[in-house]
């Protein structure tokens, strides 16, 4: 099962103990009986998924007809658990479903369609890819198509620049401090040429399977973020990804690979890395600028976000905003005082954010 609560000794441990209680009103009118079932509603923030086709009622009671049917897999916010078993939803309004139509297990991703990306419609994902490099900046254009098709075998004819600089564009992309999603997801580049053609072989944190169940969930679920204000929408994703995202102690110590936003998404625990790239992620599709941040912070490395708002750039690390008691916001927002007065070459406000 992969659950969305936390446990372990750096994660949250949200484990809701509750009672089903139904309290029967027995009335008699006119020789008949009429039974009204009462409730109560423990508040929680949690995301499920449909386990069957299941309708959504706009009371706790099966007895109401439901307003809408959602397929089987789809994630739902959890508001809240009634105590005669329902879940109360939020699905552009608020809904009931059956407690035993959900379930914390996230649908496989067996055969997804291919995703269409709000900043790029025609993103198709494949292995391989072929360019001829003519300047510096096509070689840059080949890299940056190369990376958002996700494709590990790239095929160069070089016919306009030097070895080295061919070699040093498509292999620094490794140590940029800030980078787009597509670039934060390469972890080791492999660069052999002969003459005039070289073969570029990249490896990424996720497959192209998992890409395209991350691109799915997330097209799903930022809907119910992309409200308000950018602040409203900014806040309400680091708040999801710190209420449904545990940090892998197995991934630092060598003994997993939760390292992607696909490890977020559907196993629930990823490192830094992993928090940063599903953050970037729900952003890319919100339409709000934004990269993926990484170096050292405090002697450590590190991965986080910088994102723009109302103009200015500031810090924003889900990972160490993620504590055992709750969400912390001491990473949210934060100004020149987080990492200094730039990072990457992007300047960063000298405040932190004040909404």
């Amino acid at each position: 099962m992969h659950s969305i609560f936390k446990s372990g000794p750096r994660v949250h441990v949200r484990r809701w103990l509750y009672s089903f209680i139904l309290i029967l009103v027995l009335s008699f009118e006119a020789g008949s009986t009429a039974w009204a079932a009462e409730f109560t509603v423990t508040d929680t923030s949690a995301v499920y998924y449909t386990a069957i086709p299941i309708g959504c009622y706009p009371e706790p009671d099966a007895a109401s007809a439901p307003v809408v049917v959602l397929d089987a897999g789809t994630p739902v916010q959890v508001t809240g658990i009634t105590s005669n078993g329902w879940f109360r939803i939020e699905a552009g309004g608020v809904f009931y479903i059956p407690g035993d139509a959900l379930t914390q297990t996230a649908p496989a991703p067996s055969t997804p369609e291919a995703p269409v990306s709000p900043a790029n419609p025609a993103l198709q994902y494949s292995e391989t890819a072929e360019y001829t490099i003519t300047s510096v900046n096509n070689a840059l254009a080949a890299r940056a198509d190369a990376l958002s098709k996700h494709a590990s075998f790239v095929l160069l004819h070089n016919e306009g620049i030097s070895t080295d600089t061919l070699v040093d564009l498509f292999g620094s992309v490794l140590y940029e401090p800030v980078c787009d999603y597509a670039s934060a997801n390469i972890y080791g580049v492999r660069i052999r040429g002969l003459e005039d053609n070289f073969v570029i072989n990249y490896q990424y944190l996720s497959t192209i399977e998992e890409e395209l169940y991350t691109e799915a969930a997330v097209a799903q679920l930022y809907p119910q973020f992309n409200t308000g204000t950018t602040y409203d929408k900014i806040l309400a994703v680091h708040d999801f990804i710190c209420n449904t995202v545990s940090y892998s102690y197995d991934t630092v110590y060598g003994d997993a690979d939760f390292r992607s936003a696909y490890d977020a998404l559907y196993y629930n625990t990823t490192v830094c890395t992993g928090y940063a790239l599903l953050f970037q992620k729900f952003m890319d599709y919100m339409g709000i600028p934004c990269y993926v941040a990484s170096g050292t912070v405090d002697g450590v490395g590190h991965a986080w976000n910088i994102v723009n708002i109302d103009g200015q750039w500031y810090h924003i690390d889900c990972t160490n905003d993620d504590q055992d008691y709750g969400i912390s916001r001491r990473h949210f927002l934060k100004g020149a005082s987080y990492a200094g007065p730039t990072w990457g070459g992007i300047p960063i406000s000298p405040n932190d954010y004040m909404p």
